[in-house]
């Protein structure tokens, strides 16, 4: 009896020595090292990702994976954009000059590995070189026109637009309606923010932060009185520019330039922001893009019908415009 129970207790521990000796290699909490729950997968994931930046300033640069064990990748860019992508290889062109973080997460199940790198971008852009008083608009030539992606409404024809990191240098063209309305009263509205949810909630020009025009600019704030309302800044202006009339062909011109730096500033200076009642008012620029703003135009005449107006394709709405693709001549790119 004793040597049964002997040999009862030898195939007992026998048992439990091979079973505490499994090579199954799952631990508490079923982590892989790599610093993820693989859910009992022990493959281990590798990111890792080589990239070409394409010569000439362009902005474009191929990313060639070189990552291991992995069945689908999340890109990061690491663009004011947020751009992201999942293809494997993917090819990105970037906007502006700048060092960019590009990160790379390769996926297999839950198991995932990250890669970072910097990419470093220098745009060569293209110089441009306005004089906006000298009734000379050769210097247009070679800016392409806009009036495929606008609507024009009135005597407008044409408009081309130029925008570098401080200014948007603006060409207009159009019939003799617009010469001969009398003391034009000439707008140009501004969504600063690109955000049509802040400034002007009017059917026409909705999201205007801030307009400059014949009689000075405006910009959506409290006035004097305390209303909330488009309030005038007296000595400021923003615009810098003539219309022009040619008999020769009948044709009306305009050409300008527009200050971003000081409507960024009156914006960023908006008193409203140290009112405690209004300083979180969601109806309020608070900031300034630097990629993208809107632009509505409007010229009238001295009883305020409007004779002309450039918008979207339903005719009241700012259409978009992309900044900091030009460099004045003689400035040095960043």
């Amino acid at each position: 009896m004793k040597n049964l129970f002997k040999t009862f207790m030898f195939m007992m521990a026998t048992t439990m020595f091979v079973a505490c000796n499994s090579d199954d290699p799952i631990n508490d909490e079923g982590n892989n090292g790599n610093g993820d729950n693989n859910g009992g997968n022990t493959t281990e994931i590798v990111a890792d990702f080589d990239f070409a930046v394409e010569e000439g300033g362009t902005g474009k640069v191929t990313f060639t994976n070189k990552s291991e064990n992995a069945t689908s990748y999340e890109w990061s860019f690491g663009d004011a954009n947020e751009s992201v992508s999942i293809e494997k290889d993917p090819v990105f062109t970037y906007q502006a000059s700048g060092t960019y973080k590009v990160t790379l997460t390769a996926v297999n199940g839950e198991k995932y590995n990250t890669k970072e790198k910097e990419v470093v971008i220098k745009i060569n852009k293209p110089e441009v070189s306005f004089n906006v008083k000298d009734k000379n608009y050769d210097d247009w030539k070679d800016i392409p026109s806009l009036k495929d992606k606008v609507t024009f409404n009135g005597g407008f024809q044409d408009i081309k637009i130029a925008t570098t990191d401080k200014k948007v240098f603006l060409y207009l063209e159009g019939n003799k309606t617009l010469h001969i309305a009398q003391n034009k009263k000439f707008r140009v509205h501004f969504d600063i923010d690109n955000k049509v949810e802040t400034g002007i909630q009017a059917a026409i020009g909705k999201g205007t932060d801030i307009f400059d025009g014949d009689e000075g600019i405006h910009y959506w704030s409290m006035k004097p009185n305390g209303t909330i309302g488009t309030t005038w800044v007296d000595g400021v202006k923003m615009i810098n520019g003539e219309w022009n009339y040619d008999d020769d062909n009948d044709k009306s011109y305009f050409e300008g330039e527009f200050d971003l730096e000081a409507a960024r500033t009156i914006i960023m200076g908006n008193p409203i922001f140290k009112n405690p009642d209004y300083k979180d008012d969601p109806q309020f620029a608070t900031g300034c893009s630097e990629d993208e703003i809107k632009i509505y135009i409007e010229l009238n005449n001295a009883t305020w019908a409007k004779v002309g107006i450039i918008s979207t394709e339903d005719g009241t709405s700012p259409f978009s415009v992309k900044l900091n693709q030009y460099v004045e001549k003689n400035e040095t790119q960043e």
